[in-house]
């Protein structure tokens, strides 16, 4: 059983990406992706081998994420799809829960890299902020159920980095209703960045993050987009 979701091992001379048999389709991919792009910072860097699984710091992770992303939904490939079915109501440089749960689908990849990969990597939305929340499977118990926690954070420009795990609190109401309906969710909240008040709009749904599997029942998620 594998301690992580893939790795490279060197096995008769050649490099094999081996990969935990609890991954869905599209987990897989990106996986995948990943150790490929473990491959091509070697080749770039010169620096030999590839280490074939050793755990490496957490700015290559980064950087593999990112690499994963680009070859997965090239930017042509996105800003294209993200042009042909953008609704009439939508401005151009906004986005959409479902239009990022849906081009997820479409490109095959999980929702956080599409979510990162729209809203970070290439700014699609400049004014709007993602956010990952799942369940706290540490709180799950009678006198403190599980309660949702923020994941990941992906920012399009370096002011709105400046947006902490504290400062997005108020969301974390917006994100708990979501996770217990199943519609979208809009609403507004006031988050304090940097010193100053700023109202965002708050759109949240959830998605499945990880299916069913082998009698273990799905894991939920919740999108939330923070537009100001």
């Amino acid at each position: 059983m594998l301690d992580r979701e893939a790795r490279l091992i060197s096995e008769g001379g050649r490099l094999v990406i081996e990969l935990s048999s609890t991954l869905p389709g599209d987990q897989r991919r990106f996986s995948v992706a990943h150790e490929l792009g473990h491959l091509i910072i070697t080749a770039r860097s010169g620096s030999g081998s590839a280490s074939p699984g050793v755990h490496m710091a957490a700015s290559t992770e980064r950087l593999c994420d990112r690499l994963a992303r680009e070859l997965l939904a090239p930017e042509p490939a996105i800003r294209g799809y993200l042009k042909a079915r953008r609704a009439a109501m939508v401005p151009v440089n906004q986005v959409s829960c479902s239009m990022i749960v849906q081009a997820a689908s479409d490109f095959d990849i999980p929702v956080e890299a599409m979510a990162a990969r729209i809203v970070h990597d290439l700014a699609i939305a400049p004014r709007t902020m993602a956010s990952l929340w799942r369940r706290n499977s540490e709180c799950d118990n009678p006198v403190f159920p599980r309660v949702l926690h923020l994941a990941s954070i992906w920012h399009p420009r370096p002011d709105l980095a400046l947006a902490t795990r504290d400062s997005l609190k108020p969301v974390a109401s917006v994100a708990s209703e979501a996770f217990r309906g199943r519609s979208v969710l809009r609403a507004e909240r006031d988050l304090l960045i940097a010193g100053a008040v700023q109202r965002f709009q708050v759109e949240a749904t959830r998605f499945h993050w990880f299916p069913a599997f082998a009698g273990v029942p799905a894991e939920r998620a919740v999108l939330a987009l923070l537009t100001r």
